[in-house]
C-alpha cells in the first residue's frame, strides 16, 4: 500500500470504508455519498477515485470524471450488473470491482494500488488512432481494456481492413508488456 495516499470515495460504501481504514490506517479516504455532488468536487490530489453506485449512474459519472481529471476511476458494482463492466471501461473507467465476497477490502486496495502504479508509470493511451464513439465501439474499447489487463492470449478476427492490427496495438499499449516490442 506504499504508493496510495488518498482516495476519493463517491457513493454508497456499505460499511466498507471502516474496513479499508482499519486495513490501511495511513490511507486518507474522502467520502461523498451523493454521486452528483462527488462528481462536482475537485479531484486533484487524489490517487484514485472509487465510484460506488449502480451502473447507469456510474456511466454518466465516469464520463464526467474522466473528462475532468486524469485520476483513475474504479467502479464498484453489484455482481448482477457485471455485463455493464465493459461499457464502463469503454467510457473511461480504469477498472471494475464487484461488491461482496471474501477479502473485498483487500482486493479493492490491491486493485487501487495497481491502478495507481499504472497511472504513475504513464502507459501510453489506449486509443490514439482509434476513431468511433457508438455503442459498439464503447463495448469494443471496454473489451480492449479487459484484454490489456489480462495475461491471456487474444485472438482478433475479422474482414480485411476492419482494424484488427489497430486494436492489437491498443491492447499491447495498455498491457504490462507495453515496454516490450509489439510482435
Amino acid at each position: 500500500m506504499g504508493s496510495i495516499r488518498s482516495v476519493l470515495w463517491i457513493g454508497a460504501a456499505d460499511g466498507l470504508l471502516t474496513t479499508l481504514a482499519s486495513q490501511s490506517p495511513k490511507l486518507d479516504i474522502a467520502w461523498e455519498r451523493d454521486v452528483p455532488e462527488g462528481v462536482r468536487l475537485g479531484h486533484e490530489g487524489f490517487d484514485a477515485i472509487v465510484l460506488d453506485t449502480e451502473a447507469e449512474a456510474a456511466l454518466d459519472a465516469v464520463r464526467t470524471l474522466t473528462r475532468q481529471s486524469a485520476t483513475p476511476v474504479l467502479v464498484r458494482l453489484a455482481e448482477r450488473e457485471a455485463e455493464r463492466g465493459s461499457t464502463l471501461q469503454g467510457a473511461g473507467a480504469a477498472g471494475v470491482i464487484f461488491r461482496g465476497g471474501d477479502n473485498e477490502a483487500r482486493q479493492l486496495l490491491a486493485q487501487i494500488e495497481r491502478l495507481v502504479v499504472l497511472q504513475r508509470s504513464g502507459p501510453p493511451a489506449l486509443r490514439p488512432e482509434i476513431v468511433g464513439s457508438g455503442p459498439a465501439m464503447t463495448r469494443t474499447l471496454g473489451l480492449i481494456a479487459v484484454a490489456a489487463r489480462s495475461r491471456a492470449t487474444v485472438l482478433l478476427s475479422g474482414e480485411t481492413g476492419t482494424g484488427k492490427e489497430v486494436m492489437a496495438k491498443a491492447i499491447h499499449r495498455g498491457s504490462r508488456r507495453c515496454k516490450a516490442r509489439f510482435l
